[in-house]
């Protein structure tokens, strides 16, 4: 089973590379769509690992999170 913990690394490293590709794009080629798109993507993904760390911290596993929400 992965645990939060795993998630949280996984996650982070999402971020990053948006990051990074926010980044490219705001120097190279200042791209509207793109642009929106990542902002949209990084937030998503910035909300993901809070959720995360919350989950980490508190000892929650996936399966009694997704019943919190679902159920």
């Amino acid at each position: 089973m992965i645990s939060a913990f795993i998630l949280v690394w996984i996650e982070l490293l999402f971020v990053l590379l948006l990051s990074i590709i926010t980044k490219n794009i705001k120097e190279n080629k200042n791209i509207k769509l793109a642009l929106d798109f990542i902002y949209v993507m990084l937030f998503l993904a910035v909300l993901k690992l809070v959720m995360f760390i919350y989950m980490t911290f508190n000892n929650i596993s996936l399966c009694s999170l997704s019943r919190q929400l679902y159920c």
